[in-house]
């Protein structure tokens, strides 16, 4: 079974095809022509200790190698790259009515190894000094911690959340 590689390469697995399309490689089903997932990311800068051009690329090397269909942060930085920015992250729950919003945060109830990943998502980080707005949380979305060897609230950094979610959903999807 093959599955998306960082260096883009494109294989098969038992869910379809691996393909490229505007230079993002995406999941569609071999018969249908569909694609079988949406999976979005939306986090904060950090605004603090990074210029957003720096901190991007800790973010989109995770993005790109888990195939991620789009990826929004706030607030608006100006930076020219493939990321949709968005003044609050309001605006990208709101610009995704059809996905289950999935926030990510260490005080929420399920532990990442209890957790069922919805077939399509957008998963909300917050930054490693703020909780990702648990406050925000409606009736149908999710809400789901990683925990870290110590027991305590872990301290991560959201790139390294997004890939311990995203590597967690692949793995969980080949079951």
């Amino acid at each position: 079974m093959l599955f998306c590689l960082g260096s883009g390469s494109c294989g098969s697995s038992r869910f379809g095809d691996w393909i490229k399309l505007n230079g993002r490689t995406k999941l569609y089903n071999r018969f249908s022509g569909y694609r079988l997932m949406t999976v979005k990311v939306a986090g904060m800068w950090e605004l603090g200790w990074s210029a957003p051009i720096t901190e991007y690329d800790l973010w989109d090397m995770v993005i790109r190698d888990f195939c991620v269909d789009e990826f929004y942060m706030s607030p608006v930085s100006g930076i020219q790259r493939t990321v949709t920015e968005v003044p609050d992250i309001t605006d990208a729950i709101a610009a995704n009515p059809n996905l289950v919003v999935v926030f990510v945060d260490e005080h929420a109830d399920i532990p990442l190894a209890d957790f069922v990943h919805p077939k399509d998502a957008l998963y909300v980080f917050g930054k490693a000094t703020c909780s990702a707005f648990l406050s925000m949380k409606r009736e149908n979305d999710l809400a789901v911690r990683i925990e870290t060897n110590s027991g305590s609230v872990g301290l991560l950094w959201a790139p390294q959340a997004v890939a311990i979610i995203l590597y967690d959903r692949l793995v969980k999807s080949w079951r």
